[in-house]
């Protein structure tokens, strides 16, 4: 794929949503192009927070606001290209005060045990998750 190709999922139905993506890692020339590896490491967060939105809800935790900033480490190797090591996810999370903020934490480590991309790597991801109550 060249610069400018754009990303379509699959079976996107409704949700569907096209990326501009870049060809390099080091290519800056669009505020809204994102190259693959950006990608892999918002896919990881994004699995994580449906599934811990999801389990939530189901749960009775009330989410006010969910944001998460994770970040991906890789090794660069001129024989293999490179690789990732690992991504460590940081989500920062809000619930009401009547949720129960223990529930909230404990629901972090579910999600991330039922996130078929974080069990698809063959990298370690972590959690961080900080959970408060407003």
């Amino acid at each position: 794929m060249g610069s400018g190709s754009r990303i379509r999922p699959a079976n996107a139905g409704e949700f569907c949503c096209v990326l501009e993506a870049k060809f390099s890692p080091v290519c800056f020339d669009s505020l809204f192009s994102y190259n693959p590896e950006e990608m892999l490491v918002a896919a990881l967060s994004s699995c994580h927070m449906l599934w811990y939105l999801h389990l939530c809800a189901d749960a009775g935790v009330v989410v006010t606001s969910y944001e998460d900033h994770a970040e991906g480490t890789m090794e660069d190797s001129a024989k293999d290209g490179g690789r990732f090591v690992n991504v460590t996810l940081k989500p920062r999370v809000r619930v009401t005060y009547d949720s129960s903020l223990q529930r909230a934490n404990e629901l972090h480590g579910r999600a991330h045990t039922l996130c078929f991309i974080a069990n698809s790597v063959n990298f370690p991801v972590a959690c961080e998750a900080v959970v408060g109550a407003e």
